[in-house]
């Protein structure tokens, strides 16, 4: 049977949505990717209680990539979205290369400058 639909709850200013707690999220996984160890609390973003790697936002991104223009353009050749919490500095998004848009992630677990993010992806785009 189809899992039940999710609940929404408002224990903050925003709605917050509970993949795990409804299944939700386990059913998209074994229909679109072949992870073992992750969780998602929030999908809105960057979240302390999310668990996920490098490597599995990367898959997340590539299946949507058709939508890469939704994320602000940093430059021409670079669509991508910053997050930050206390200690953790995120980039992500995708980088053009010779036509082919090719999803990135940057994850690191200290405070670093959003321009430090934004050269590490130009530098991405250099090197791939």
């Amino acid at each position: 049977p189809p899992p039940p639909p999710p609940r929404f709850s408002s224990r903050r200013r925003h709605t917050r949505y509970s993949l795990q707690s409804r299944g939700l999220g386990d059913v998209y996984k074994r229909q679109n990717f072949n992870w073992t160890d992750y969780i998602i609390i929030e999908g809105a973003g960057l979240s302390r209680q999310n668990r996920m790697s490098a490597l599995q936002l990367i898959d997340i991104l590539d299946k949507f990539k058709a939508y890469r223009h939704l994320m602000p353009a940093q430059t021409q050749d670079i669509f991508a979205k910053s997050g930050t919490l206390k200690n953790v500095s995120t980039y992500a998004g995708y980088i053009n290369r010779n036509d082919s848009w090719t999803p990135f992630a940057i994850m690191i677990n200290q405070r670093v400058s959003f321009k430090f993010r934004e050269e590490v992806a130009l530098e991405l785009l250099k090197t791939l």
